[in-house]
């Protein structure tokens, strides 16, 4: 599979792309009930279309019946479907500058956006580069990489993400890995015990929830999109 690295954090797979009208079509299947406010932002909504179901599967909305290119986005990745959201950033919505465990490839999960409502005007950065995420590209976002967002344009954007398990056969959809990703992983693991220490001191139970977190992600296989985590 043919890739574009444009900066370390992110990459698009060019071989793997959406018809963004399909795309479209399927998001229009769902109702503004089916959509939940998250609670760092009044700009930032969700949908888990897809979510595990304590028993080792995983739970599909129930409108995603309807919904065959979002499915068939499901099915291109040769790994466990964890969780996947429609995510939508209303105009002048932002998310700051963070790192976070959830997509992150240290911790064998394969993160994927594939937009479907989009413009030049959400500005997107990773590891300081803005780029352009184009409705039905498909790209791999590392979250253990700096990356914040912020909606400039008058349209609301919206992106499917989908997490899956990162198998054998999902790494060979992305770049081998080299000394630099290995670096990388030393440094972050650096910076979460660095963030752990604090939190030990400030705030026990953020640290305690971060652990679980940690848990069911890299143990238990589980991974933490969901709002309630």
């Amino acid at each position: 599979m043919h890739h574009s690295r444009p900066v370390r954090g992110v990459i698009r797979l060019d071989d793997l792309s959406w018809d963004p009208s399909l795309l479209q079509a399927d998001l229009a299947r769902f109702q503004e009930s089916d959509w939940e406010a998250m609670h760092y932002s009044d700009k930032w909504k969700q949908i888990m279309v897809a979510h595990p179901n304590g028993e080792g599967g995983t739970t599909l909305h129930p409108r995603m019946a309807d919904c065959p290119t979002l499915q068939a986005v499901f099915d291109a990745f040769p790994g466990k479907l964890l969780d996947a959201s429609i995510a939508s950033l209303a105009p002048g919505g932002s998310v700051g500058e963070h790192r976070d465990i959830s997509g992150g490839t240290p911790m064998g999960v394969g993160r994927f956006h594939v937009p479907i409502v989009s413009d030049p005007g959400v500005e997107f950065y990773v590891s300081g580069k803005k780029l352009y995420l184009a409705p039905g590209e498909t790209w791999n976002l590392d979250t253990s990489y700096p990356h914040w967002l912020q909606n400039l344009s008058d349209i609301t954007r919206v992106h499917l993400i989908v997490d899956v398990e990162l198998t054998p056969q999902v790494k060979e959809m992305l770049p081998p890995t080299d000394m630099r990703d290995r670096a990388h992983r030393v440094h972050f693991a650096a910076i979460c015990a660095a963030k752990g220490l604090e939190l030990a001191v400030k705030d026990p139970r953020a640290l305690a929830k971060r652990v679980r977190k940690f848990v069911k992600l890299l143990v238990f296989n589980q991974s933490v999109l969901r709002p309630e985590d």
